[in-house]
């Protein structure tokens, strides 16, 4: 039942959502990430906002040897305090001490308050807001959750990182992006490699597969094109091989 609440909520697991990651755009879950040289976890879930279409949260499972846990848990990290390495498919968290991760509240699908959100924007160090106030979506106007970050390592070193590119989109979308639908409502798959419903528009089917009516009325249309000296020749050629047909009988 929890899975089916989440799809209601602003903020789902990715893999339980009407969402996807762009194409091209690196699916980070289950890549290692690492603080200060050393693996502390790994990325186990993305958390998105479904109103803004934008990735708000890694959701990390934390090593408990690494940080002397107790256990292992899973945390929530703010998608802009991340970084991809530059080559590697590890994830870095520049400036996030171990202090910092140990003192993040254990993640809980069930219990992703605003109250979680603050508790962990300032365990992470950020001040400036109300926790006292209505929570609105100004909240996320802050470099902890540009997304753009991400890619910071992997940019030109005069480029600027900015949180316009997208990194989800809708997996109805995805599918009709394959695809041309045009008239004919035709759906490829991702692979294009099967269409999902016969094209029903007679122009963009092949010749092979036009019904004989079409094949004939295509032909009539060709025969109306040619001139009346091109018709009287065509007729005398027909006469005069009808004249040597029955002229061997």
């Amino acid at each position: 039942m929890a899975n089916d609440n989440m799809k209601h909520r602003r903020l789902q697991e990715l893999d339980e959502s009407d969402f996807e990651i762009v194409d091209g755009q690196p699916d980070i879950r289950g890549w290692d990430v690492k603080t200060d040289g050393q693996t502390i976890g790994e990325v186990d879930e993305l958390i998105l906002d479904a109103r803004e279409r934008k990735v708000r949260y890694m959701v990390v499972d934390l090593d408990d040897d690494a940080l002397d846990l107790d256990d292992d848990r899973k945390v929530l990290i703010p998608i802009g305090m991340a970084q991809l390495h530059e080559k590697d498919d590890d994830v870095i968290l520049p400036g996030i001490s171990l202090d910092q991760l140990r003192q993040l509240p254990e993640y809980d699908s069930d219990n992703l308050t605003d109250s979680t959100e603050y508790a962990i924007s300032t365990a992470l160090g950020r001040t400036g807001f109300d926790q006292d106030a209505q929570w609105n979506s100004s909240f996320y106007q802050h470099d902890h959750f540009n997304e753009g970050n991400l890619n910071q390592r992997r940019l030109p070193a005069s480029t600027t990182a900015t949180s316009g590119t997208s990194y989800l989109q809708s997996r109805q979308q995805s599918s009709e992006a394959e695809g041309y639908t045009g008239n004919s409502n035709r759906i490829y798959n991702s692979d294009r490699s099967s269409v999902n419903e016969e094209i029903e528009d007679d122009v963009l089917s092949p010749v092979s597969n036009r019904p004989n009516d079409l094949n004939d009325r295509l032909s009539d249309e060709a025969e109306d094109d040619l001139s009346d000296n091109d018709r009287k020749r065509e007729r005398r050629n027909r006469r005069d091989e009808d004249d040597g047909f029955r002229s061997g009988l």
